[in-house]
């Protein structure tokens, strides 16, 4: 019989690949155990690897480390909250995240646990549980990284997010419900993070279709100190900011969306 949490992946996977997980963890050299991260100088390994950091921008190299993880974390576990109504009931040891030599993070696996169920709410322990997960990885990357807790906090909330609004309009799910939950789930972790930064915010996209959300981030993740800017000024090319970016600019960033859109035909 097939275990519940290794069934449930698979449905995951079946709506799409960018929502599924791993049930259970394999094993390998690219498979990290999120309880170990923050002790065993693995953080210290991931930003001496990165162009940032050997260019002396460390809190460049730590932004996008939290946010990359932050998201290979987030995305199915919030896909099992809005399209199962269900949360694992795990610790840092049940979560296991691959990340590739060129420094990218891949799948995320998680051991079989009891999984909580729909019937009750599900807010309020879905918050512990992100907040216990992240906690000591974002302690030691504010450490190591010399980036402040609080931007690190606001680039997990900032990936919950995304990752919500990305669930509800490939799902085809109500968005502005989603967003509802979205934002219950954003006050209980900022909550209990206490530092929490900014908040991400909803921004509408208008095309044939009708229209979407996506969201601009309450934190940046500094890609721009990469390309030699300053805090909101403005690039010469499209790479400088991400498309989230909040010192992106607005018509850029509904063009892009509404083409995006159109492409794919949603």
């Amino acid at each position: 019989m097939t275990q519940p949490l290794a069934a449930l992946a698979e449905r995951l996977d079946r709506r799409g690949p960018r929502f599924g997980f791993v049930c259970p963890p394999p094993e390998g050299p690219d498979w990290y155990c999120l309880a170990d991260i923050a002790s065993t100088g693995t953080i210290t390994r991931w930003l001496n690897e990165l162009p940032a950091a050997r260019a002396g921008m460390r809190n460049v190299a730590a932004a996008g480390t939290s946010l990359q993880l932050a998201n290979c974390v987030v995305r199915p576990l919030l896909a099992m909250l809005h399209l199962e109504h269900a949360f694992p009931d795990l610790t840092a040891a049940d979560v296991y995240v691959e990340r590739g030599r060129a420094g990218s993070f891949g799948r995320l696996a998680l051991r079989p646990t009891p999984i909580l169920s729909g019937k009750d709410d599900l807010i309020g322990p879905a918050a512990d549980r992100i907040y216990d997960l992240f906690s000591p990885t974002l302690q030691a990357i504010r450490v190591d990284g010399r980036y402040g807790l609080r931007n690190l906090w606001g680039g997990v909330l900032d990936m919950i997010g995304a990752a919500s609004l990305l669930i509800a309009r490939t799902a085809g799910l109500p968005q502005q419900r989603v967003w509802s939950v979205t934002e219950r789930l954003l006050d209980e972790l900022a909550r209990r993070a206490e530092c929490a930064g900014g908040r991400p915010q909803p921004f509408t996209v208008r095309y044939s279709g009708g229209e979407a959300l996506f969201t601009v981030k309450g934190t940046c993740c500094l890609r721009y100190r990469e390309h030699g800017l300053r805090a909101g000024e403005q690039p010469a090319n499209d790479e400088a900011y991400c498309h989230t970016c909040p010192f992106a600019d607005d018509d850029l960033r509904r063009r892009h969306y509404a083409d995006q859109l159109e492409r794919r035909g949603h």
